[in-house]
């Protein structure tokens, strides 16, 4: 069970206090997103899930949300090998 099933909310059906609908987007930032979007599906697949669990439960309006991803070759963040 979902939490906004157990608020008796349909999922994504995100409830704020004067909420708008989000402006529609125009092709170059769609292609924007898109290319975003193809980062983090390639270098970071479980925030990809992440983000969609997030927009499942209303909790955010789709990938527009997403600002940057930046990617730094070569560096060691700490892995486990």
């Amino acid at each position: 069970m979902s939490y906004a099933s157990a608020k008796g909310r349909a999922p994504g059906s995100l409830k704020t206090l004067n909420q708008t609908p989000a402006p529609p987007l125009s092709d170059a930032e769609k292609a924007v997103i898109a290319d975003r979007a193809r980062a983090v599906k390639e270098h970071l697949p479980e925030a990809w899930d992440f983000m969609k669990a997030l927009h499942a439960e209303g909790m955010v309006d789709g990938m527009r949300c997403l600002v940057s991803v930046t990617v730094f070759e070569g560096e060691d963040h700490g892995s486990d090998d």
